[in-house]
């Protein structure tokens, strides 16, 4: 007999990208091969399974992404818990005998994030200070260093930093200094779609040669689409056109628009903004919808019009959980009072639950925002979650002393996570604007 497995419905709808954000995920996910090869040996040991008529197989890849799969459409809030969960429902009864079971379970036990201290989470009042929170740096009067994007990218670059993450840490980096690291990085042969992400926000001659000598290779259209984010020239618009005509991904054409409040962007997002009355006659899925709706969501971010509200109200009077992240990203970089009344109503809704996730999301919202009000957020997301990982997200595209000395403080604690600090580095996943620097002007561009 099979045990019976209750499978909750997910609290906070997450994509397989977000499972990198939760804390502890890479401890997880090293705990869960290590369970996976582990089982393996003793199934080929005839350690479990002896007796059954049948023997057992694994897939790696197959049962990985069920794994994901499960995680993605019950997580709960905790990622230990739903993991366990998951691993009990695909791996715990293959077994037929009862020991077998016990044994797996006290396996799957060991898969997990158990940080060595864990403090309580705190309470949602804004007002609650831990004093153990290790973020001395919140103050406008922190005497910090300064760098810029290249700079610090070439410093660690020397200390053997991820290739594929520096490329990316480059986005709306124009500078000559951050074409030479680019470079450096294709003779090392970087992942090309790492190479696309770096070149966001850059419209110099050098980065049109770049992606056309990328599209040449045979690099995806959806990557060539992805270093275009928030770029409304005339030469990123025929590149659109292109690629759309190609089969590029919908998601993906709506991602380029990001930041874009022009008539031609509003026609590309009225286009897909497919009715749920319609999706038969047009022979599109429940989930291609949902998909392409939030697309056209995230593509609102840095975009503070009474047309792009009208969107955001809409979705919002859905009260549907799938589009909460959606619009918190539609406000990533808006410093608005509107866009700070949808912030404070989506934390009240996480209100009393173990949504920590959803943190996450508050946090990308505030890529590129230096104001006092966006740094008692910041505050306030780290004393409620103890994340200080949503505090480097939330710090994207903001390169100035006080960022920049909350960076290195994080990196001389933790130093083998440095490849979190690259990727979020400029924050083009979540907005398309301006970045910050110190005289609060965007990073020079090259002729």
């Amino acid at each position: 007999e099979v045990d019976p497995v209750t499978i909750p419905q997910a609290q906070v709808p997450l994509l397989r990208s977000d499972i990198q954000d939760i804390p502890g995920a890479k401890e997880v996910l090293t705990r869960y091969v290590e369970f996976v090869v582990t089982v393996s040996k003793l199934v080929d040991q005839y350690q479990l399974a002896e007796d059954q008529p049948q023997p057992l197989y694994f897939a790696f890849q197959r049962d990985f992404d069920r794994v994901l799969h499960y995680v993605t459409k019950h997580f709960n809030g905790d990622l230990t818990e739903t993991f366990q969960r998951a691993l009990d429902y695909f791996y715990t009864n293959r077994f037929q005998d009862v020991a077998d079971r016990q044994k797996v379970r006290e396996l799957i036990a060991h898969v997990g994030y158990f940080p060595q201290s864990s403090s309580q989470r705190k309470s949602l009042d804004a007002g609650d200070v831990d004093s153990t929170t290790p973020f001395h740096l919140f103050g406008a009067d922190v005497e910090g260093v300064d760098a810029t994007q290249a700079s610090f990218l070439h410093a660690y670059r020397s200390r053997g930093a991820n290739d594929d993450m520096l490329a990316e840490g480059l986005a709306f980096d124009d500078s000559p200094e951050a074409w030479k690291l680019r470079e450096d990085l294709l003779d090392d042969w970087a992942d090309a779609s790492a190479m696309c992400k770096g070149v966001n926000g850059c419209q110099s001659e050098a980065s049109y040669e770049l992606r056309r000598s990328l599209q040449r290779k045979g690099v995806a259209l959806n990557d060539i689409l992805d270093s275009i984010n928030g770029d409304d020239s005339s030469r990123a618009w025929e590149l659109r056109d292109e690629l759309r005509e190609k089969g590029a991904c919908p998601t993906a054409l709506l991602r380029s628009i990001r930041g874009i409040d022009t008539e031609q962007a509003w026609e590309l997002r009225e286009h897909f903004m497919l009715p749920w009355k319609t999706r038969w006659r047009y022979m599109v899925s429940d989930l291609a919808v949902k998909d392409s709706r939030a697309a056209v969501l995230d593509s609102l971010s840095g975009i503070d019009s009474d047309r792009a509200w009208n969107i955001r109200d809409r979705f919002e009077s859905e009260q549907s959980q799938h589009y909460s992240r959606h619009l918190l990203n539609s406000i990533a970089g808006l410093d608005s009072e509107r866009a700070w009344d949808l912030r404070e109503r989506i934390i009240t809704n996480m209100a009393g639950s173990h949504r920590y996730a959803g943190w996450a999301f508050i946090a990308s919202s505030l890529v590129g925002l230096d104001s006092e009000k966006a740094w008692k957020m910041r505050e306030r997301i780290v004393h409620r979650t103890q994340q200080e990982e949503y505090l480097i997200k939330s710090i994207g595209g903001i390169y100035t002393p006080r960022a920049w000395s909350i960076r290195s403080d994080y990196l001389k604690r933790h130093p083998e996570n440095v490849d979190i600090v690259l990727r979020d580095l400029s924050g083009y996943q979540y907005y398309a604007g301006k970045r910050v620097t110190a005289d609060r002007k965007p990073p020079a561009s090259q002729a």
